[in-house]
């Protein structure tokens, strides 16, 4: 088992490598899941599925693509490569474009009456997240832009060919 992420929070705002999906997967199942409140939950089922089939025994590789705004408790995708296969979470921050083997919604799964009785804390909560993300990714295009004005400054001193020199050695020693 292996853990990639296919999203990032970027100067750009959330990027969403959809490409790494469909190259390696012709089925895809996708859970659409807006407000984020059984996608985990339906990963998680997927996973021990998988183990307790076996696929992630019998060598067969199981990625895991944690959310990237909470990676430690949520997964977003699994995809078992070998098998050309993805379960997928969609929602604002990733949408596949390729067509899909099969697409559930989480609105099956919930109480609507309950949703309308918290709209309002739940309308609040997505624009308070929406904000914070804001804020990262302003930070991240400042930190860049900074980085940008450095680089104008250093990299003509820079003596690329010697780290390049260097990372090469030092690959050799790792892998020897």
């Amino acid at each position: 088992m292996s853990r990639r992420f296919l999203s990032a929070v970027t100067p750009e705002g959330i990027t969403f490598f959809e490409q790494s999906i469909l190259s390696q997967c012709d089925r895809i199942f996708a859970f659409s899941d807006e407000y984020g409140v059984c996608s985990s939950l339906f990963m998680g089922y997927v996973l021990k599925a998988a183990v307790k089939s076996g696929v992630a025994r019998s060598g067969l590789d199981v990625v895991l693509c944690p959310c990237v705004t909470n990676p430690k408790k949520k997964t977003d995708h699994i995809i078992i490569p070998e098998r050309r296969l993805c379960f997928t979470t969609e929602n604002a921050a990733h949408r596949i474009t390729a067509e899909k083997e099969k697409t559930a919604s989480s609105k099956r799964f919930t109480n609507a009456t309950e949703i309308k009785k918290h709209a309002a804390r739940l309308n609040f909560n997505k624009r308070a997240a929406a904000e914070l993300l804001d804020e990262a990714v302003n930070s991240l295009a400042n930190a860049k832009a900074v980085h940008d004005d450095l680089e104008k400054y250093y990299v003509s001193a820079m003596d690329f060919d010697f780290v390049h020199q260097k990372a090469d050695r030092l690959i050799s020693e790792i892998f020897e």
